[in-house]
């Protein structure tokens, strides 16, 4: 018996000797890194999104460092199994190639270049992988097993947006000491949203996965994909606005003979709709400073399944102007596809101006017509 509890308290010494810290594991992780030259791997994405929407994809991506880069310390080449398309970052610009429609975006300027990561392919893109990112991070916790580190990088929470519980949880390849999986998980407005990234097969500093970033990056014949134009809304600048019916989300009616004499700034958001919701707090404050002068804000959704969510949005953001439920022919009449969607209407009915986005210039706006 007494052997017994020697090798027990033997074998506690040990692990005791061998734990380590989330630190020191984040600082092999980091030392790994630095003797990336490139990286081939196959991967997944397996996404929860706010909305309960769930999306699955595999693909495969050749990365190589660039240390000199500013934006991702990286280039690549990516696609996805189930899209004819290819997303390609070389260093100075980022393309997607759409074989179908043998069209391509480029994207040269340092603030368009990160949409790539939303295109197919850049869906696949892990930065975490090349530079594990460790900023305003909370606290750590670290398990393990016998072929991985489980470690979980905590954030704080975002108070004005409502998101909550956020967390980055890595696994580790005790071999290789490089993350080959990450789950992002967070709570916005009681919905969970949870990113999932696996590495399948990997393959590290191999010159044969280099990707020739000198090549052309599209056939000759291809043309660049033209932006589409919301003609319909564009034709609205300067005529009288539609009018029309709709509920206010207490289940009050609201027509638009109310907004006469007003200068008036319809809202079109979603609550899924990170720009929208990171926009109501700037719209807030235009209500605020100027409605003593006659400034009028109708936020407006048109997903009925959303309501409750949106009612809890705004509960927690406590804005104080009026939000409506839309209905299929203000939809049309306004030509609301992409949010958020901004509408000026003068005191006479006229519109004034359109946005598809938050317009810089919006304060611009109305305090000139107010003055």
């Amino acid at each position: 018996m007494k052997i017994l509890s020697l090798l027990i308290v033997q074998l506690c010494l040990i692990a005791a000797c061998t734990a380590q810290t989330p630190a020191e594991i984040i600082a092999q992780v980091k030392e790994a890194q630095k003797n990336i030259s490139n990286i081939y791997c196959k991967a997944e994405r397996h996404d929860t999104l706010v909305m309960g929407v769930v999306r699955t994809f595999s693909g495969e991506a050749k990365i190589s460092v660039l240390p000199e880069d500013t934006i991702f310390g990286f280039r690549f080449y990516a696609k996805r199994d189930d899209v004819h398309a290819e997303s390609i970052y070389d260093g100075s610009a980022a393309f997607y190639i759409d074989h179908d429609s043998k069209q391509f975006n480029r994207y040269g300027s340092a603030q368009m270049i990160p949409a790539i990561l939303g295109y197919p392919g850049g869906q696949l893109i892990f930065p975490e992988l090349m530079k594990l990112d460790t900023v305003n991070a909370s606290g750590f916790e670290l398990k393990q097993d016998a072929a991985n580190y489980y470690l979980k990088i905590l954030l704080p929470d975002i108070d004005k947006y409502d998101v909550r519980k956020r967390y980055k949880l890595l696994t580790i390849d005790k071999k290789l000491m490089l993350p080959t999986a990450i789950s992002m998980r967070q709570v916005t407005l009681d919905k969970v949203q949870n990113l999932i990234y696996r590495i399948k097969e990997i393959r590290v500093n191999d010159a044969a996965d280099l990707y020739d970033f000198s090549s052309q990056r599209y056939p000759e014949d291809y043309k660049p994909e033209e932006n589409p134009v919301n003609k319909k809304l564009l034709a609205l600048n300067g005529k009288q606005f539609p009018s029309f019916q709709i509920i206010s989300f207490d289940g009050k009616p609201v027509n638009s003979e109310g907004l006469k004499g007003k200068l008036v700034l319809l809202d079109f958001w979603e609550v899924w709709c990170g720009a929208c919701v990171v926009s109501l707090p700037k719209v807030q404050a235009l209500y605020e400073k100027y409605k003593s002068k006659g400034f009028e804000v109708y936020g407006i959704t048109h997903e009925k399944r959303n309501l409750e969510t949106a009612k809890e949005l705004l509960r927690k953001t406590k804005l104080s102007f009026p939000i409506m439920l839309g209905n299929a022919k203000m939809k049309n009449d306004y030509s609301v596809g992409a949010v958020p969607l901004y509408v000026l209407i003068d005191r006479s009915g006229k519109i004034l101006m359109t946005s598809e986005g938050y317009p810089d210039n919006m304060e611009e706006y109305i305090r000139k017509y107010l003055e």
